[in-house]
């Protein structure tokens, strides 16, 4: 975590626009592994909530 916070810190200094990609494109990839984890959460509730309705959830 120390030497992530060194490098960064080194970066905005020394590269101040390449930093500001590199953190859109994480943010970037951080949004959508949240999406795609929200909607197979949804999906699989969705499904649980089907099993119950039809009586064959134990």
């Amino acid at each position: 975590m120390g030497v992530n916070s060194l490098v960064l810190g080194v970066l905005a200094v020394t590269l101040p626009e390449w930093l500001v990609d590199l953190l859109v494109i994480l943010f970037a990839v951080i949004v959508f592994m949240a999406g795609a984890f929200l909607v197979l959460d949804a999906w699989g509730l969705r499904n649980a909530a089907r099993l119950m309705e039809a009586g064959s959830f134990v």
